[in-house]
């Protein structure tokens, strides 16, 4: 399950703004290069000086979908005890 705050941005891109943005950057851990933008647009993303592109947000949400990715029902750790092999009496 993804964030629920990325949900209404997925949702609807135009809604997010510059500083929710670089938070979400920050909150998965996505660098400036890997979304193509150079630090001074996200200092002005930052700073609300700019809005985001359509694009940019994007290729945001699809690199945090691809990350973020969690098969519906979870998952289950096989058990470990009795795997081992057993021991010739010989």
């Amino acid at each position: 399950m993804l964030d629920p705050e990325l949900e209404k941005y997925i949702q609807n891109p135009l809604l997010m703004d510059g500083p929710t943005f670089v938070k979400l950057m920050k909150k998965f851990d996505i660098k400036r290069q890997e979304l193509g933008i150079s630090r001074n647009y996200v200092y002005m993303l930052r700073k609300g000086l700019r809005k985001p592109s359509f694009e940019i947000v994007q290729r945001l949400i699809n690199i945090i979908k691809e990350r973020n990715y969690v098969a519906p029902g979870g998952g289950f750790e096989p058990p470990t005890t009795g795997l081992t092999a057993r021991r010739s009496t010989g």
